[in-house]
């Protein structure tokens, strides 16, 4: 029964117990107290073991580096765990540091050196490009140095690159191909090529061009065009025309006054420059005058290929022996070049080294059938050596230019040939 009436208690009861347990202070004891802090104080002061110790500092470090994003700061813990190998560390950027002050001297120093430098350039620019407009202005001859030739198809030019030697520079010239020689059409036309377009043309210019290079050759100034600031000294035009020279020339050397003799004349010994080399001659001026000479008027050996013994900017001694007008009035000259090689004959002859009565092989250079007489060069000496008269064994196997001859030599010339007597023909096996 009296369980029974525990089971109906109401709800009003209940409620009511419940407000007096809640009043009711909840009470601990001191032993209750000191025993629950025994058992946190187990807790936090578990040991820690080494691993878990180095990893706690590496985060305690990268935590720590305020200047390490975090991904470095992974990186840098992969890195030690060997994930990322040490030969590619991250590399840390470096501030960079002020110039010193002198290292500021310094620079300063040098950009004061490199602008001193351009205005003495300036200032000598200056000074040669006064001096040759003078010289354009008085039609002054200079000379230079042929350097290459430049071809300009737009307009169909083929023109000379010249080198002028200035006191501490050197300085470009263009001399377009109708200025070159005196005669530049009648030049080309005289080739044996036939011309028959202006690609044709300007092909057989830049050939006759090309054999120039290296030549020494004078000619005038006749316009200038001045670089356009002084930051680029190079970009300036000068246009020379070796024309002009030649004609100033021409009349300086082969013109006079009535009742004076001109400078060069027909006997005279003058000096000349190579201009160009070709297989079996060479062209010369010779005072302002351009001359073909063929390999027969130049030496008295035998010689197939002048280009083996010649080249453009060699000066040569030649003797005049004519001179004339042609119908367009330009003075037109023939001359010799053997002079050089009488003058070492007459040489060896007076030092003894050439004796009469000797014997020796000679090589056949010219033979004037008219005459009766043969040109021969001296192979042991290397003289030139005529041969007159030749005996009639001789004639039945005519002598041939190249053919060789034992000869006997019985004297000298007043040039300095050695006159020889004709002994027998050499004979091939």
């Amino acid at each position: 029964m009296a369980t029974k009436k525990a089971e109906n208690v109401t709800s009003a009861e209940l409620r009511e117990e419940e407000n007096e347990m809640m009043d009711v202070p909840f009470e601990v004891s001191e032993e209750e107290i000191n025993e629950v802090q025994k058992e946190g104080n187990s807790e936090v002061s578990e040991p820690v073991s080494e691993e878990n110790s180095e990893e706690m500092e590496e985060i305690d470090d990268a935590s720590d580096n305020d200047d390490m994003s975090v991904d470095e700061a992974e990186e840098a813990l992969l890195a030690d765990d060997g994930v990322i190998e040490e030969s590619e560390p991250k590399q840390k950027k470096k501030k960079e540091r002020a110039p010193s002050k002198r290292e500021r001297f310094n620079d300063a120093r040098e950009r004061e050196r490199i602008a001193e430098q351009r205005r003495q350039e300036r200032d000598r620019f200056s000074i040669a490009w006064k001096a040759m407009q003078q010289g354009m202005v008085r039609d002054h001859i200079f000379t230079g140095i042929v350097t290459g030739v430049d071809e300009n198809e737009k307009y169909g030019k083929v023109m000379l690159a010249v080198s002028l030697e200035g006191q501490s520079a050197s300085y470009r010239v263009k001399i377009v191909f109708e200025d070159i020689y005196r005669d530049g059409e009648n030049a080309v036309k005289s080739t044996v090529e036939p011309i028959t377009s202006a690609k044709d043309l300007m092909r057989r210019q830049k050939t006759m061009a090309n054999k120039l290079i290296g030549a020494e050759i004078q000619f005038c100034i006749v316009n200038m065009l001045p670089p356009k600031d002084n930051t680029n000294l190079d970009d300036y035009m000068i246009l020379g025309s070796r024309k002009k020279a030649l004609q100033i020339l021409e009349k300086q050397n082969y013109e006079a006054p009535n009742g004076v003799e001109p400078k060069i004349h027909e006997g005279s010994e003058v000096f000349g420059k190579v201009i160009s080399v070709a297989y079996h001659s060479i062209q010369a001026n010779i005072g302002g005058v351009d001359v073909s000479i063929p390999a027969r008027f130049m030496t008295y050996r035998p010689m197939e290929n002048m280009q083996l013994y010649y080249e453009p900017g060699q000066e040569i001694k030649v003797a005049v022996k004519s001179v004339k007008k042609n119908e367009a009035g330009e003075t037109v000259i023939e001359v010799s070049g053997k002079l050089n090689e009488l003058e070492a004959a007459k040489q060896k002859q007076a030092t003894g080294a050439i004796r009469v009565g000797t014997t020796t092989w000679a090589t056949i250079t010219n033979y004037m059938r008219d005459k009766n007489r043969l040109i021969c060069w001296l192979d042991s000496y290397e003289v030139p050596a005529g041969v007159n008269k030749l005996p009639a064994k001789a004639m039945y196997d005519e002598p041939k230019i190249g053919d060789q001859i034992l000869v006997e030599i019985k004297g000298f010339g007043t040039h300095g040939m050695a006159v020889c007597a004709y002994i027998r023909k050499k004979q091939h096996r």
